[in-house]
């Protein structure tokens, strides 16, 4: 079930990839696996595959298939968590922010120096920094989450090699149709040079493979 669960974060951030690049042939397949997957885990009911696969195959849907997707992963964290299986609802969101992490990677390397993909990968530091603090809780008690916790702790390693540069700026307000508006103006940089990007990338791809074995 813990490799069940991670493989279902891995193949729903996969389903959006394809739907994005209309990939359809590939997001019926991917789907088809979901569908697999939580049957297994008991959570088939959570998915109306019929909706998501009209969604998946028509062209420019993307929207409402993302938010289709993301109120059945919510209904399932719910349950799992209604079932004293919060372990799993980790596992699950672990494989999806693990297999959106690696598509990015790629994207960044093949696309060489593009800053906006490289900002992307470098602010998953901080959500790395909550992952590590939600997999260590569970580690004790979950073989799977204690097998990759090296791994983890290596991405971890590189990781704190990229700088976040943090700029105050006061904010400002505004009234707009009888609202308070508030604009937060500081802003946030972040320094990371290739060889980080490239390590990065080597250490995502390891750790995704060995999960989807």
């Amino acid at each position: 079930n813990d490799q069940k669960a991670i493989n279902l974060g891995i193949y729903g951030t996969d389903l959006g990839y394809t739907d994005i690049y209309g990939q359809h042939q590939d997001g019926i397949e991917y789907l088809s696996a979901i569908k697999k997957l939580s049957e297994d885990l008991g959570i088939g009911q959570y998915f109306d595959f019929e909706l998501i696969q009209k969604l998946t195959e028509s062209r420019g849907d993307i929207d409402s298939l993302l938010l289709v997707t993301s109120e059945n992963f919510n209904r399932i964290n719910d349950h799992f968590q209604e079932q004293n299986k919060s372990n799993l609802s980790v596992l699950l969101l672990l494989g999806g922010w693990l297999e959106s992490l690696h598509l990015t990677c790629k994207a960044a390397t093949a696309r060489g120096n593009n800053p906006e993909l490289k900002d992307r990968v470098g602010e998953q530091k901080i959500i790395l920094e909550n992952m590590i603090i939600l997999t260590n809780f569970y580690a004790t008690n979950n073989k799977l989450l204690s097998e990759l916790e090296e791994d983890i702790a290596l991405l971890k390693d590189a990781f704190d090699k990229v700088e976040i540069v943090y700029t105050y700026a006061e904010s400002t307000s505004k009234i707009v149709d009888g609202v308070l508006i508030i604009t937060d103006n500081s802003t946030s940089q972040i320094v990371m040079d290739d060889a980080t990007l490239a390590e990065i990338s080597k250490l995502v791809e390891g750790l995704r493979n060995k999960i989807i074995q």
